[in-house]
């Protein structure tokens, strides 16, 4: 069947009909159109093809609605293969009604060729399910399963079972551009491997000043190996460029980031592959959970890589958002608060539990935040843990207030100041209290307020201004401390007595001056003494 049209519609309130194509051994289909379309209040058409071997070329396969209407469901079946080159198969609505499901069942799936398989809602229904079962599937060369949707409707599950799951530069998606809210994909395999940018990724995107609801989540359980490797050997796009597993929030008013959750027997990642969650609004991101029973390796970057020449769609990402880091991933976990305001939303929290955590040239775990929102914690319960000395487990925040002098703004206790000198290096002071404002050398860790007491035993070169964090001061709550101490003579006994004591730093402010000039205006202002 080579570029021929099996087409059923209604352009009024009757349904549109099935179309059902069986055959007993192949279908073999190029540049064909396979439709069944509703463009009022009736419904679309089922769409149904069976046979042992499928094979289709730059083929249309839809059922979708223009109306108020419903459309149809996509069930294409093979004993054997199902290989397509190109082309969409797709349950679409474009008005009121609901698309419906597209279901794909075979031995072995090929998506080949920017090939599409989607269930889709651009204007107020609902997208539908997206089921694919098979011994194994691979997507390759920018092919796509999708459930999206992009105005008041929601996206639908996205569902896919196999023995193998291969992604090579392509992507399984969910997400919503609307304020409806985005659905989960869900994954059961045995192994799972994306490689050469592919992605599994769920998204909350709101585009200019339009608002977009929740994201959707990832569920991923594997009962032998996930291995994610490399990057989009053309570069980054809007997807990302490190091969992975993503949840976003995009966009000034998008939704609440997904969450990911990962079980599997191991993990590897390398080469820039990453398992991202992130927010760049007020929106919170998600959270990650990964479960393995026995190692996880995490190593390299993007840096000894060669890439191709940019595709179109790559060209249109620059011009569109003209980032100012680009095509730079290192292999890592990440939870991400991207926004610099002080109404960023938080980021999200990693848990990861294994019996051997490796990290090498670079592997990295972190939490991190560029603005007001607090970064996620890191919890990691593993037998052993080997990092050499480029890897990096970090949780950081990045906003520095500037303190500007207005009349209401006063340093407080525990308030950091940081001070930029002569040759560029910062200087970092505590506020004791509101009359002294104290040099604080680098801030050590102790378990608990026992411990911060033996520290004076320990230790006799303490010295006024040393700044200690205490992980537990009761009920799982951390603090800072920060050591004062004075001493006089005891014209009694003749000697020199030393009084020294732990002061709790309430709050802790980041401010930055430019030099050490604007802070002894502050000390002339507020009549500090300076230490």
């Amino acid at each position: 069947m080579t570029e021929s049209i099996i087409h059923s519609n209604t352009w009024d309130e009757g349904n549109a009909g099935q179309v059902l194509i069986t055959a007993k051994n192949n279908i073999n289909s190029e540049k064909a159109r396979i439709t069944s379309d509703t463009w009022s209040k009736g419904n679309a058409g089922q769409i149904f093809i069976k046979a042992n071997d499928i094979f289709l070329t730059e083929d249309s396969i839809y059922s979708d609605t223009w109306g108020e209407g419903n459309a149809g469901q996509v069930l294409i079946m093979a004993k054997n293969d199902i290989n397509v080159e190109g082309g969409y198969i797709s349950s679409e609505t474009w008005g009121k009604g609901d698309a419906n499901q597209v279901s794909i069942q075979a031995s072995n799936i090929f998506l080949n060729k920017e090939n599409i398989v989607s269930s889709s809602a651009f204007e107020e229904g609902d997208a539908g399910q997206v089921s694919i079962q098979a011994s194994s599937i691979s997507l390759n060369e920018g092919s796509r399963i999708s459930s999206s949707a992009f105005k008041e409707g929601n996206a639908g599950q996205v569902s896919i079972e196999a023995n193998d799951i291969s992604l090579t530069g392509s992507r399984i998606l969910n997400g919503t551009l609307g304020k409806g809210n985005g659905g989960d994909i869900e994954i059961k395999t045995k192994n799972l491997t994306i490689e050469n940018g592919g992605s599994i990724n769920v998204g909350s995107i709101a585009d200019s000043d339009e608002e977009s609801g929740k994201g959707g989540n990832i569920i991923i359980y594997v009962s032998n190996q996930v291995k994610l490797s490399a990057v989009n050997l053309h570069g980054e796009d809007s997807y990302g460029f490190g091969s992975g597993i993503y949840a976003r929030s995009i966009g000034k008013k998008a939704g609440d980031g997904g969450s990911i959750k990962l079980s599997a027997d191991s993990l590897i990642i390398e080469n820039g592959a990453v398992i991202e969650t992130s927010t760049d609004s007020t929106a919170p991101a998600g959270n990650i959970n990964i479960q393995i029973n026995g190692t996880v390796q995490i190593s390299g970057d993007s840096s000894q890589i060669e890439l191709k020449e940019l595709s179109d769609s790559h060209e249109q990402y620059l011009k569109d958002f003209s980032p100012l880091i680009y095509n730079q991933s290192t292999s890592g976990i990440y939870s991400n608060s991207n926004s610099s305001s002080e109404q960023s939303g938080p980021g999200g929290n990693i848990e990861l539990a294994a019996q051997n955590l490796v990290m090498t040239n670079k592997g990295t775990i972190s939490t991190n935040s560029a603005g007001g929102g607090q970064a996620g914690k890191i919890k990691l319960t593993v037998d052993q843990l080997r990092l050499d000395n480029t890897a990096k487990i970090a949780s950081e925040s990045k906003l520095t207030n500037t303190f500007d002098k207005k009349p209401d703004q006063f340093l407080l206790t525990g308030d950091i100041v940081e001070i930029t000198d002569d040759d560029g290096k910062i200087g970092t002071k505590f506020s004791l209290n509101d009359e002294f404002v104290i040099f604080a050398p680098p801030v050590y860790t102790v378990a608990n307020l026992a411990e911060l007491d033996k520290l004076k035993e320990q230790y006799n070169n303490l010295t006024g201004g040393q700044v200690v964090e205490v992980e537990d001061i009761g009920h799982g709550q951390s603090a800072r401390f920060i050591y004062g101490e004075t001493s006089f003579y005891d014209f009694d006994s003749g000697k020199t007595v030393k009084i020294d004591e732990w002061f709790q730093i309430k709050k802790q402010t980041p401010v930055t001056l430019k030099d050490y000039e604007e802070l002894f205006e502050i000390n002339f202002e507020y009549d500090l003494d300076i230490m």
